[in-house]
């Protein structure tokens, strides 16, 4: 959970300074924000099956094991802003 709220400050703050620069190209101002939405990359691929999705994994009746290395954490925030 640690290395997920990092990864959400990262996205903030990089979502605000591009919200910034399209609003200085635009020549507008920005007004306070008024809707955030946070999404994450899924960790296993998802697929149709008769209007349901399916979650697939290959290890889906297995035990599940752990290997040493790194994982990457991805976090998507769309920030929406009143233009003033």
């Amino acid at each position: 959970e640690e290395y997920k709220n990092e990864a959400r400050e990262e996205a903030v703050e990089k979502a605000k300074t591009k919200a910034e620069s399209l609003a200085k190209i635009a020549g507008v101002k920005l007004g306070k924000i008024i809707n955030v939405q946070e999404e994450y990359d899924k960790p296993f691929p998802l697929r149709a099956v008769g209007g349901t999705l399916k979650l697939e994994s290959a290890m889906e009746d297995e035990e599940t094991q752990i290997q040493p290395g790194s994982t990457e954490i991805s976090v998507i925030i769309t920030l929406s802003y009143e233009i003033l």
